[in-house]
């Protein structure tokens, strides 16, 4: 029996899928507005100096970009929430629903932030660290 090895790879495992809980970059509640930009400034034919013209305002009214919703920003969500899914399959030992989520995961791996990419590595060597670590515990017999 081994029982340094086992101890040591359900530790690795324990401290990968901490490391996999950080909600970093998540807001909750409502989303909060982002830096105001002032409107630009025009002069009215009263307050412009003699022989100049009054150039038009040339940039669009934009909204502030914690509002602005894409559909990377999207899938980036969805795709967070799968990877949370795959961190709770594995620490319910539902290894078979783990390894399908994170398939679909690497499907589509390439259009993610790279963050979510890093996350994804960890999650599929977390997944292949349980599965060994499952296999290397001890028969107990009658169980």
């Amino acid at each position: 029996m081994r029982p340094i090895p086992i101890i040591c790879l359900t530790m690795l495992v324990i401290a990968l899928l901490g490391g996999c809980e950080k909600k970093e970059g998540k807001q909750t509640g409502a989303p909060q507005p982002g830096p105001q930009t002032p409107p630009p400034v025009t002069q009215t034919p009263a307050t412009q100096p003699a022989g100049t013209a009054v150039a038009p305002a040339t940039q669009p009214a934009t909204q502030p970009t914690g509002m602005r919703t894409t559909p990377a920003d999207a899938t980036a969500r969805e795709a967070d929430n799968k990877l949370e899914q795959v961190v709770q399959y594995i620490k319910q030992r539902k290894f078979d629903l783990a390894e399908d989520l994170l398939k679909q995961l690497e499907g589509v791996k390439g259009s993610l932030p790279q963050a979510l990419q890093t996350r994804i590595d960890s999650a599929r060597t977390a997944l292949t660290t349980a599965k060994a670590a499952v296999e290397n515990l001890p028969k107990i017999p009658g169980l």
